[in-house]
């Protein structure tokens, strides 16, 4: 989305702001990829709140991204997001092909430094993230 890319490059030159909160904001797929691609390389955000936002398994992996960077990201709020585009595909499938494997393997990637993952109402299990 527009708004979305312009949020992102608003943040992408701001090194000052320590948290981002774009909860609820419709941002889909392509604004969350673009809010990630914004703060990947940012120096001091370690806090991102994007919960709530029609997130699903395609942006997620933009965000997958910023978290295997490492940086100073600690903190990710993905509350509320259905990362499953087709359950019925979700169901069957095996776990390395979850929406979720992206994100699971960036938190086992030695530069992650996330320390706290909200994933409240999110639909998510334990094999979603292998």
């Amino acid at each position: 989305s527009q708004g979305a890319q312009a949020v992102a490059e608003v943040l992408s030159r701001d090194t000052n702001l320590t948290q981002v909160s774009l909860e609820d904001n419709a941002l889909g797929d392509d604004g969350a990829a673009a809010i990630a691609r914004g703060l990947n390389g940012h120096p001091s955000v370690f806090r991102l709140n994007i919960g709530y936002n029609e997130i699903t398994g395609r942006g997620l992996r933009g965000v997958a991204e910023l978290v295997a960077a490492g940086g100073p990201l600690l903190c990710l709020d993905l509350s509320g997001n259905n990362f499953y585009q087709n359950v019925a595909v979700a169901m069957v499938a095996p776990a390395g092909m979850s929406p979720l494997a992206p994100l699971g393997r960036a938190l086992a990637s030695a530069e992650c430094r996330l320390q706290l993952l909200l994933l409240d109402q999110a639909d998510v299990d334990a094999k979603s993230l292998a």
